[in-house]
């Protein structure tokens, strides 16, 4: 079975090969809409 990561080792990941500012900021912004709808869906009850 694949290891589950962290934010914090997800971000270091994608900074480490991902040095253009525009996607990271892409990435942050796809973070926050996947949270809203997990409040939105209740899966921030789990």
């Amino acid at each position: 079975m694949a290891k589950l990561i962290n934010r914090q080792e997800a971000w270091q990941l994608l900074t480490e090969f991902n040095k253009d500012e525009f996607h990271l900021k892409h990435a942050l912004i796809v973070e926050g809409v996947m949270r809203y709808f997990a409040r939105k869906l209740g899966y921030n009850e789990l």
